[in-house]
C-alpha cells in the first residue's frame, strides 16, 4: 500500500472515529500508551473547556485578544520606557 494511500485510509478512520465518538477518539499507539484526545476544545479527563483559538486571541489590537492591563497599547501602564532602539545614546563626557 502506498504512502498516501495509508494516510487517507487513517485519516478516514479518525474523522469515522471521532463521529461515532461524539468526538472523543482513544488512540493505541504501538508498543506505548494510550491517549485520549477530543475535538471539543475541552480536557476529556476534567471538562474544562476554551474557546475555539483564532488568529484574533493572540492581537493586542483585538478586545478579544488584549491585555487588561495594556488597554491595547502593548504596554503596562505607568511603563513609560521605551524599546531600545528608540533610547537616545548616552552623551560622551
Amino acid at each position: 500500500m502506498r504512502r498516501a494511500a495509508k494516510r487517507t485510509r487513517v485519516a478516514d478512520s479518525v474523522e469515522t472515529t471521532l463521529k461515532l465518538g461524539s468526538g472523543i477518539i482513544l488512540v493505541s499507539i504501538i508498543g506505548g500508551e494510550e491517549r485520549l484526545y477530543s475535538e471539543h476544545f475541552a480536557c476529556v479527563y476534567c471538562g474544562i473547556s476554551i474557546e475555539e483559538v483564532e488568529p484574533r486571541s493572540f492581537s493586542f489590537n483585538s478586545p478579544k485578544g488584549a491585555c487588561p492591563e495594556c488597554n491595547r497599547s502593548g504596554h503596562q501602564a505607568g511603563d513609560r520606557r521605551r524599546p531600545a532602539r528608540y533610547q537616545p545614546r548616552p552623551e560622551p563626557e
